[in-house]
């Protein structure tokens, strides 16, 4: 124990020694990041329980079949909570037009058959939101328009026309909109989200100070002093591994700290599963990083530090292309093994959620960490021969 005592008392003074650029890279950097990403692309992620309730007032001048087509698709969108119509245009938040000339522009294709007003509403995205659901239903009712021209240009197959017409009104007549139903009480804030995402940063920083401190040239003298300990080859790997995990640990926890001071929303759940899940994966991390520092060359150092950087930028999430767009390759690097290991975790104890489902994975990591520690003692002990 006291070898061990003695073993943890120099890595201390080696942390001390490196206190100012440790906390840099460790809780500073990836605690800017996520604030950042929070502060800037967080609303992405705010969920309210119901969808926003802005309300327009609708002008239809010149009542036609075609402008009460309209008319009736606006009033399914209503229905589905897309809006509200209001009957009192000094109340709605916004004016939506119907031209005069509603039919003609349909047939000439022309645009503006449909204008949107401000009136007491001031947001743009919602004004956006509500020109685009116009413009599908203008353009659902332009192509039932274009196969009506087609009767009166083929009159030759009028029946089988018609029966083309009649069914593509039907369709539009009998479009259903609805709105997702997201239960935010299990929805992260952007605040949660980033937060969790970059203590994943913090743990690539962890393996790679763990890698590369065998080769700064700043700790040989440190080096020299725990090289001089009686120690096996085992006793020094496990004690390294020992003293590293602490450490790294409590610089994890600072992170954790930092963002509880700021937003107390953020890491919430059960706080010994938050601690001892922390703590597992600083050991994993650690375990790494030790047995890569056995191979690993002052001149390759940087080329490590960088492509671990660029891994976790493009597989954990930071930037959330799945909700960009579907696509497969989004999907992928925004849901594979290391979001499913350094991120989802800490999101399902946030939410409260069962995390018994993690048991394998857990298993799995102790297996990963006890192979790169026999690992380890195996190389060290053949260099020693």
């Amino acid at each position: 124990m006291m070898k061990f005592l003695n073993y943890l008392k120099v890595e201390i003074l080696s942390a001390v020694k490196q206190a100012p650029s440790l906390l840099l890279v460790i809780v500073v950097m990836p605690f800017a990041l996520s604030y950042f990403l929070s502060f800037t692309a967080g609303m992405a992620f705010n969920v309210k329980a119901e969808p926003p309730k802005h309300s327009i007032y609708v002008e239809n001048p010149k009542r036609t079949e075609r402008s009460e087509q309209l008319m009736t698709l606006i009033h399914q969108l209503a229905d589905a909570d897309v809006f509200l119509l209001s009957d009192d245009v000094t109340e709605a938040d916004y004016r939506v037009v119907i031209s005069e000339r509603f039919d003609q522009q349909i047939e000439n294709g022309e645009k503006q058959a449909v204008k949107i007003a401000f009136n007491k509403g001031n947001s743009i995205a919602e004004a956006a939101a509500i020109k685009i659901y116009l413009e599908q239903i203008v353009a659902i009712i332009a192509e039932t328009n274009q196969l009506q021209s087609i009767i009166n240009e083929n009159s030759d197959n009028k029946a089988v026309v018609e029966q083309i017409i009649h069914e593509a009104q039907l369709t539009a007549q009998n479009i259903q909109y609805s709105v997702e139903e997201i239960d935010s009480r299990n929805a992260l804030t952007g605040a949660q989200y980033f937060s969790v995402i970059s203590i994943g940063y913090v743990f690539m920083m962890v393996l790679t100070s763990t890698a590369v401190g065998a080769v700064k040239p700043e700790l040989g003298g440190l080096r020299k002093r725990i090289a001089l300990l009686p120690l096996s080859s085992t006793q020094r790997t496990l004690f390294q591994f020992c003293s590293s995990t602490i450490i790294y640990a409590v610089l994890s926890f600072v992170y954790i700290a930092l963002w509880k001071i700021v937003n107390s929303e953020t890491f919430n759940g059960n706080l010994w599963i938050l601690m001892g899940w922390v703590t597992l994966l600083t050991m994993f991390v650690n375990a790494i990083g030790g047995l890569v520092s056995a191979w690993i060359t002052e001149r390759w150092a940087p080329v490590f530090i960088n492509g671990i950087s660029l891994g976790w930028l493009a597989f954990s999430g930071v930037i959330p292309l799945n909700r960009i767009g579907h696509n497969p390759i989004f999907d992928f690097l925004n849901k594979n093994w290391v979001y499913q290991i350094f991120s989802e975790p800490f999101m399902t104890i946030i939410k409260g959620e069962s995390f018994a489902r993690y048991t394998g994975l857990l298993l799995s990591i102790i297996i990963v960490i006890l192979l790169c520690l026999v690992s380890q003692i195996m190389v060290q002990k053949r260099r020693e021969v």
